[in-house]
């Protein structure tokens, strides 16, 4: 399942920017038995479907399907700007996959393999985000707890809400335990 929907706009629009410069960025897929799951490249997908394309150029990546995931929020997060609702979501994806793959990054596990005299190379996950982000190691901390606690379904709901989500609706949900409440 993917982080975030197709823009129905965005997919218009690379439709008409594929038909006048032609294709230009391969999408990232990874061989799962014997078939191809997408990690990154929707949108380019969906555009390249809407002109009828039947074969698009890619990449094929040797990964877990936990490296996948961290790939997938990566491309994402480089990427253009996202609302704050996908960039919480994001985050949160990243920020499990990173973890699960360098647990010695874990918010505490740092500190402690210093403590031993066990130094390691990798910063923490919120440290690396908030230099990218200009805002601090705390913040970042904020928008993944919310992220993780929105369900897909929440995530729908909020996207389809009357207003736009801010980022401090963002911090707000993330204060808010109990699914029933959020």
């Amino acid at each position: 399942p993917r982080l975030r929907p197709v823009s129905e706009a965005t997919v218009s629009a690379l439709t008409h920017v594929i038909a006048e410069h032609g294709f230009t960025v391969p999408i990232l897929v990874r061989k799962v038995k014997t078939a191809l799951r997408l990690i990154d490249g929707a949108h380019r997908l969906a555009a390249m479907t809407n002109r009828g394309e039947t074969q698009i150029p890619c990449i094929i990546v040797t990964c877990t399907a936990t490296e996948a995931r961290a790939l997938e929020a990566t491309q994402n997060l480089a990427g253009a700007s996202l609302s704050p609702l996908d960039d919480a979501l994001f985050l949160a994806a990243y920020s499990a996959s990173y973890e699960e793959l360098h647990p010695e990054t874990r918010r505490g596990a740092a500190s402690t393999l210093s403590r031993l005299g066990v130094q390691t190379e990798l910063s923490s996950f919120c440290d690396v985000m908030a230099e990218k982000r200009s805002i601090t190691p705390r913040q970042v901390r904020k928008i993944v707890a919310a992220g993780r606690l929105i369900s897909r379904d929440e995530a729908e709901q909020l996207r389809s809400a009357p207003r736009k989500v801010t980022l401090k609706d963002i911090e707000e949900i993330g204060k808010i335990g109990e699914a029933e409440e959020r």
